[in-house]
């Protein structure tokens, strides 16, 4: 699961590699590199980029063993020639720190919808829904 933090980066849960079975700590940032840009794709341990992130050379190789031979359904890797590994921006590394410490949470509004928070405004939610729980149970019967 990536959650996306406050600058836009996709994360794991508490800044764990965005990978999806993966619990190491996020480490490094990739980026995918075009003539229209860059996009990040997301933050990463080491280990799982070096799975995903290969010789530029050696993935076309392996594409090309893959149409001769009608392999398909696979991934042969994300060339290096476009596929770029970097360290975390001081601003992105601030609010993984900020993430991993809890002074910054990730508050549920709705399905698929969260926003950041800090620890004041999330007891302060809790406080809120808390509140409107305990008006709801000792309302009155409705009548029609």
């Amino acid at each position: 699961m990536q959650i996306k933090m406050p600058c836009g980066l996709g994360i794991g849960p508490g800044g764990q590699c965005s990978t999806g079975m993966c619990f190491n700590a996020a480490t490094r940032v990739l980026e995918h590199h075009t003539d229209r840009g860059v996009w990040r794709s997301g933050a990463y341990c080491l280990p799982c980029l070096g799975k995903q992130v290969r010789p530029a050379a050696e993935v076309a190789a392996a594409d090309a063993s893959d149409i001769i031979y009608g392999n398909t359904g696979g991934t042969n890797g994300l060339p290096d020639d476009r596929w770029k590994i970097r360290e975390f921006a001081a601003d992105e590394l601030a609010e993984l720190e900020a993430i991993r410490s809890g002074r910054l949470l990730s508050l549920y509004v709705s399905p698929g919808n969260f926003v950041w928070a800090s620890e004041a405004e999330a007891q302060a939610d809790r406080d809120r829904r808390n509140a409107e729980e305990h008006a709801a149970r000792h309302r009155g019967p409705r009548t029609r």
